[in-house]
This record gives C-alpha cells, sequence and structure tokens, in this order.
C-alpha cells in the first residue's frame, strides 16, 4: 500500500449547510422544509458537477427557492468550517510516516478554495481532484481514473477512504481498495491493518 486518497466532506470537516443558512429560518423544522422543498440536495450535486453558481441561483424555481441558494452560496466558508479533529489527526499521522496522500472530493471550485485556505491540513495533499473542476461526480469511475493517471498511481496501491458507500465501491470497481469511513476509530483499525500507521 503507497498512498492514501482521502475525501474530504464528513471525513475531514463536517459539511453544515445548516451554518450558512439557519439565520435565514426560525427554526430547525422550518430550514429542513424549505431545503426539501428547494430540491437542495440534487441542486448542490449540479453545483458539484461543475455548474456556475450564477447558473445554479437562475435554476431556482421559486424567488425563495434562489435566496436560500444565493445564502448558501454566500455562506460556503461556515458550512465548510467544522474539521472532524480525530480523522485530520490520523492524516498528520500519516504525513509523518509520509505516506503519499491524495484527496478527491465531491465539490464546487469555490468550496474547494475556499477550504484549501480555511484548514491548513489540506497542504498535505500531493494532488487534490475536485469534481466542479473535472466536470465528472464520484461514483463514476472516471473521476477515479483521472486522479490516479495524472499522478501515475496503481489504483491497487491505493487506499480510498469515503464516507458514502456509493463511492466506496466506485474505488474498488477501478482496482483501490477503499474504506467506508463511519468514525475515526474504524478508520484507524484499517490503516493499522494496511501497515500505514
Amino acid at each position: 500500500m503507497n498512498a492514501v486518497i482521502f475525501d474530504i466532506g464528513n471525513v475531514l470537516i463536517r459539511w453544515r449547510p445548516e451554518a450558512a443558512l439557519a439565520p435565514l429560518f426560525a427554526s430547525p423544522s422550518d430550514l429542513e422544509e424549505a431545503l426539501q422543498r428547494a430540491g437542495f440536495s440534487a441542486w448542490n450535486r449540479e453545483q458539484d458537477r461543475g455548474r456556475s453558481w450564477e447558473d445554479g441561483i437562475a435554476a431556482a424555481a421559486t424567488p425563495q427557492d434562489a435566496r436560500l441558494f444565493r445564502a448558501y452560496y454566500e455562506g460556503l466558508a461556515a458550512a465548510h468550517a467544522e474539521t472532524i479533529p480525530q480523522t485530520v489527526a490520523l492524516l498528520e499521522q500519516l504525513a509523518e510516516r509520509a505516506v503519499p496522500l491524495y484527496a478527491l472530493t465531491n465539490a464546487s471550485v469555490e468550496t474547494a478554495r475556499i477550504v484549501a485556505r480555511t484548514h491548513g491540513f489540506m497542504a498535505r495533499f500531493r494532488d487534490v481532484c475536485i469534481s466542479g473542476a473535472e466536470a465528472v461526480l464520484k461514483p463514476d469511475p472516471e473521476i477515479y481514473r483521472r486522479l490516479l493517471a495524472r499522478n501515475a498511481l496503481d489504483a491497487g496501491d491505493c487506499l480510498f477512504v469515503d464516507d458514502s458507500a456509493a463511492n466506496v465501491a466506485g474505488a474498488q470497481a477501478v482496482g483501490m481498495k477503499a474504506h467506508h469511513y463511519t468514525g475515526a476509530d474504524g478508520l484507524r483499525e484499517r490503516l493499522q491493518h494496511e501497515g500505514l500507521l
């Protein structure tokens, strides 16, 4: 095992759109209702695919939805501010052992820039493959192959870590070992099992 490839959202940082949007709503239930009504999850996936924010906001079905989408865009830093310290500590331990580290994330280019500015651990990665820049989302095999090819990595030498079972399966489909992240303790055990810690 020569390299570890990390997902970022909900592995190294917590993705919390409510941190950007809560000021617009009287209660968490009102916020959740608005997210469901606006189809926020599907909308955000298209942002992660590389759609411009201008086009994304223009795609809103109602003025209320447009306000929601614009507030999320303006609050990207707040939505991606919180780290998961236990996993970041594992990343730092791997870096200390000179394990080659990479990241593969479904995110807009703007989000990735904010995360890179906000979180110092991002400097540990030799390369960060961003779906918004590639116009391809995990778990499409193409995005894994692009990261491997541009870094001259052999899939069989990589351990991919992601909180999405579908994305884990996508990595396995191109020949990587993969770990379904559910917490730092389980990841630590897997890294130890692979001889990386």
